[in-house]
C-alpha cells in the first residue's frame, strides 16, 4: 500500500498556519514555509589515515564503499551549504501531542527556515571505532582535551579537535551560521557490542570498565552540548528481519542496560544495515515500548512517514555506494554536485 508523502501535509499545513506577514522571499533574509523534500543523508566514522585504509587489501571494500575521508567529509558540508541546505532534527518535522493522545500522538508539523535555506538530517553511524574500523584507519576512539573540548585519537596517538566528523562539523558551522538551524547538528548512533565511542564499556569483567564508562558519559555529554542527539544502532548490530522476536527483546534490553546507562535514554532506532521489519508488527511493538518513536532506514527516496505513535525515515547513504550511483547516472534526487566531492585518492 503506497503511503501518502508526510511533505504534502507538512505544506499544507505550513501555508495553514504561518501568516502572511510572516512569510518573506530569500531575497528578504528573513523567513519562508519550506515545501518540499527533506534530505537525509548519512555517513559512518571518518578514515583518517587513508595510507593504512589503501594498504588493507582485505578491508578496501568496505572500506571504500562504507565509509569517507576528512577530504571528502570536508567537501560534502561545502557542496550542502552551497546548495543551500542547512542542518535540521526530525523533531524540527513532527508534533508530539503527549501520551493523552494514544495512537494519533504524533502528527507532521510545517518547517520554517531562515533565508529561504533548504533541510537536511544527518546521522553517523557507529561511532563506536570497532577494531574492523580501525583496521581501515578510522581513529581510535574519542576523548576530552584538558580543556573539555572533544578530540579524536589516531591510532598512533596523536590528537586533534578536527579529525573527527563532529569537530570539523562545528568549525564548518562556525564559519557559516546558517548551515545550522535553531543549533541543529546530527545524530550519533552508537552499538554496544565493543564499547561506546572507542571506550570498552562492554567488557564487564575489566578493571577500567569504571574508568572507560566516566570516560564514555562525559563524551557523551559534550556531544549533547554541542547539540547532537544519540541513537541506539541496536546493541549488536543484529539483523532485525531475520532475528527472532526473542532475541530483538534481548537485545534491546542489553542496549538499554549497556548502553542508554551511559549517554542516556533516546528515541532514535538507527535500523543496522537499514533493514526495515514489519511497521505495526511484533517487532515494531517490541521498540516501540521500550520508547523508540523516530525509526531510520535506508532508501534513496529520503523519503519519511509519520504513522499512527512513530516516525520513519529514509537515508541516502554516502560513501562508494553512492559514488557508483552518480557514475550510473541514476536518479539522485536532491543531492546536486556530490559528483566532486570524492578524495582524489579513490581509484
Amino acid at each position: 500500500m503506497t503511503r501518502p508523502s508526510i511533505w504534502a501535509l507538512v505544506t499544507i499545513m505550513a501555508i495553514l498556519s504561518v501568516n502572511s506577514s510572516q512569510i518573506f522571499s530569500q531575497s528578504t533574509g528573513l523567513v519562508v514555509p519550506w515545501k518540499g523534500q527533506v534530505a537525509n543523508i548519512f555517513i559512518h566514522p571518518l578514515i583518517v589515515d587513508t595510507k593504512l585504509a589503501l594498504s588493507n587489501k582485505k578491508a578496501q571494500a568496505f572500506a571504500w564503499d562504507f565509509f569517507i575521508t576528512i577530504y571528502e567529509f570536508k567537501a560534502m558540508l561545502a557542496v550542502l551549504y552551497k546548495q543551500g541546505y542547512s542542518l535540521i532534527r526530525a523533531e524540527d518535522l513532527v508534533e508530539d501531542l503527549g501520551p493523552q493522545a494514544g495512537p494519533k500522538r504524533f502528527k507532521a508539523k510545517p518547517l520554517v527556515l531562515a533565508n529561504g535555506r533548504k533541510p537536511v538530517l544527518l546521522t553517523v553511524d557507529d561511532v563506536n571505532y570497532y577494531e574492523v574500523q580501525r583496521q581501515i584507519g578510522t581513529l581510535r576512539r574519542l576523548d576530552l582535551d584538558n580543556k573539555g573540548r572533544l578530540i579524536g585519537e589516531a591510532q598512533d596517538g596523536s590528537t586533534s579537535t578536527l579529525n573527527n566528523v563532529f569537530g570539523i562539523l562545528e568549525q564548518f558551522i562556525a564559519e557559516h551560521p546558517h548551515f545550522s538551524h535553531q543549533g541543529a547538528r546530527g545524530i550519533a548512533a552508537l552499538t554496544g557490542y565493543e564499547g561506546v565511542f572507542g571506550w570498552r564499556t562492554d567488557q564487564l569483567q575489566s578493571k577500567t570498565l569504571a574508568h572507560d564508562r566516566a570516560k564514555a558519559r562525559l563524551i557523551a555529554a559534550e556531544l549533547k552540548r554541542m547539540g547532537w542527539s544519540l541513537a541506539s544502532h541496536s546493541y549488536g548490530h543484529i539483523a532485525t528481519v531475520q532475528a527472532s522476536l526473542s532475541n530483538v527483546k534481548r537485545d534491546i534490553k542489553k542496549w538499554q542496560e549497556q548502553v542508554a546507562s551511559i549517554v542516556g535514554p533516546s528515541h532514535h532506532h538507527i535500523l543496522p544495515y537499514g533493514q526495515e521489519f514489519k511497521r505495526e508488527g511484533a517487532k515494531q511493538k517490541a521498540y516501540s515500548d521500550a520508547g523508540f518513536v523516530y525509526f531510520w532506514s535506508i532508501g534513496g527516496s529520503m523519503n519519511t512517514w509519520v504513522e499512527d505513535g512513530y516516525v520513519w525515515l529514509d537515508r541516502l547513504p554516502v560513501g562508494g555506494t553512492l559514488r557508483r550511483w552518480i557514475k550510473r547516472q541514476e536518479p539522485n534526487l536532491l543531492l546536486q554536485g556530490f559528483e566532486d566531492i570524492w578524495d582524489p585518492i579513490r581509484k
